[in-house]
C-alpha cells in the first residue's frame, strides 16, 4: 500500500484490458503498477494504449510478479486453465485476487483455492460483471418486490459465437476450456 492506495497488477493482456481500465478509473483506491503476460510486447502495447506510467513494471512470468513485495492486489485474467495456479501463487504471496470467471475448470482446484483463501486470509473474488448490469439489477428488484407475480420458472441462455473471437492463440477454442464454465457461468449465476 502506498499513499493509502492498494498497489495493483494485471495478469493477461487479452481480457486484462477491462481490468486495466477499471483500475485507471478508480485511482482513489488503486495504483496500477504492474502488468504480466507471457508476451511482454502485449504489456508494452497496453502500457501505451492506456497511457500508464512509464515506471509500470512488466513481467513475463507470473511467479516473478508474485514475488514482488509491493503488489497488494492482482487481477488474474489469463486463459481459464491458468486461473488456479496463478491465483494460488498470488494468494500464497500475500496478495488479494480478483479472478476472471471461471474460477477454475476443476473441482479439486476450486477446493485448493478455497483452502488457500482460508489459510491466507486474503480476499478472493470471481469477476461476474453481469451481476452488475443495470437491467439485471432491476429484474432482481422487480422479482423481489413481486412486480411480476410469483416466480415459478426461469429460463436463460448465453449465446456467444467464438468462431471469430478465439482470443490470442485461440485460447477460447482450446480443448482444455469448458464453454459452459467459460461463458455459460454468466447465465447460471444470473439464474441463481
Amino acid at each position: 500500500m502506498k499513499n493509502n492506495k492498494l498497489i495493483a497488477a494485471v495478469i493477461g493482456m487479452g481480457e486484462g484490458f477491462r481490468h486495466i481500465k477499471a483500475f485507471k478509473e478508480n485511482t482513489t483506491n488503486y495504483s496500477l503498477e504492474a502488468l504480466c503476460d507471457i508476451d511482454p510486447a502485449r504489456c508494452e502495447k497496453r502500457l501505451k494504449e492506456y497511457q500508464l506510467e512509464p515506471s509500470t513494471k512488466i513481467y513475463s512470468d507470473f511467479k516473478e510478479l508474485a514475488a514482488d513485495p509491493e503488489i497488494d492486489v492482482v487481477s488474474v485474467t489469463s486463459p481459464d486453465y491458468f486461473h488456479a495456479e496463478q491465483s494460488i501463487a498470488m494468494l500464497e504471496a500475500g496478495k488479494h485476487v480478483l479472478c476472471e470467471k471461471p474460477m477454475t475448470l476443476d473441482l479439486n482446484e476450486a477446493a485448493a483455492i478455497a483452502e488457500c483463501v482460508r489459510k491466507t486470509g486474503k480476499v478472493f473474488m470471481i469477476a461476474h460483471p453481469t451481476r452488475y448490469t443495470p437491467a439485471f439489477i432491476l429484474a432482481k428488484k422487480m422479482i423481489a418486490r413481486g412486480d411480476i407475480g410469483e416466480l415459478f420458472m426461469a429460463e436463460t441462455e448465453y449465446a456467444h459465437n467464438y468462431r471469430h473471437v478465439g482470443g490470442k492463440n485461440n485460447w477460447r477454442k482450446d480443448p482444455r476450456r469448458d464453454p459452459l464454465l467459460g461463458g455459460g457461468c454468466h447465465a447460471v449465476d444470473l439464474l441463481r
